[in-house]
């Protein structure tokens, strides 16, 4: 991806990464770096009513830092559910998704996953092969030249499907798919383009409960070899709930996650 000059500039630079966040963030929300400073150690996503509007869009500059730190990514998982509006949630975790494996810098870990720790935020670069890269949507921000990639919401429905533990769990993506309108066709295109039969599975039951109306195109798109064996629902839960034997899938999810009302 082309980058903007002022990310071109501050990579000839060279300067340590927390000074080129400082910058950047600073020339977005146009206070002193020292304001800064403070304004970050004590930002809380999670009591974010307590902010005003301007304060909660800070939130999304910190898809600049995210980006500046992983190149050659895309923002992903929960941080792309929350950009959709597919999540009212916000996470302290800004997920990017890259192909590129990289040594990094303020490393710690949090939830037994490698996250670069940056004040009380963290980024977590989540590795994937190339052909699984796709879906992208590509933004500019004009105030730094900053050109960076969101996954689009049918690639980030079914990325949040493959890694629940990158979204906050199979409750979160139903919450925010139940009311939201997807393109139901792309989605089996990106299934077809992944061909990860676990993903198709889930696909498939989801589809069902919530009214899609794709599961015959799913079910075109599995072998046999993958309806042998039974795969989890939600891997960040417990192994043990009712198997359904059409989609091979063990429902260890409450059943109150489905009742919705469609519309």
């Amino acid at each position: 991806m082309k980058k903007g000059n002022y990310e071109e500039k501050i990579i000839i630079e060279n300067r340590k990464l927390e000074n080129v966040i400082e910058e950047v963030i600073s020339k977005k929300v146009g206070v002193s770096i020292e304001k800064l400073k403070e304004y970050m150690k004590n930002y809380d996503p999670q009591n974010i009513q307590a902010y005003s509007l301007a304060e909660q869009n800070f939130y999304n500059i910190m898809y600049l830092v995210a980006v500046i730190i992983v190149k050659e990514g895309a923002i992903a998982y929960w941080s792309a559910l929350y950009h959709h509006n597919l999540s009212d949630r916000l996470s302290k975790v800004i997920y990017v998704q890259t192909t590129k494996k990289r040594g990094y810098t303020h490393l710690e870990k949090l939830n037994g996953e490698n996250v670069i720790k940056l004040y009380n935020f963290y980024v977590k670069p989540v590795v994937i092969k190339e052909d699984k890269y796709f879906g992208l949507l590509s933004y500019l921000d004009k105030d730094t030249g900053i050109e960076y990639a969101i996954t689009d919401r049918e690639k980030t429905v079914l990325d949040c499907i493959d890694k629940p533990k990158y979204c906050g769990g199979l409750p979160e993506i139903v919450a925010g798919v139940s009311y939201s309108k997807l393109d139901y066709q792309r989605i089996v295109e990106y299934a077809n383009r992944l061909q990860n039969y676990t993903v198709i599975k889930r696909l498939g039951y989801i589809s069902e409960k919530l009214g899609w109306g794709i599961e015959k195109e799913l079910k075109k798109l599995l072998s046999q070899k993958a309806l042998r064996t039974y795969s989890l629902l939600d891997p960040t839960q417990g192994s043990s709930g009712i198997k359904d034997k059409v989609w091979k899938l063990i429902i260890n999810v409450p059943d109150d996650i489905w009742e919705v009302e469609l519309g």
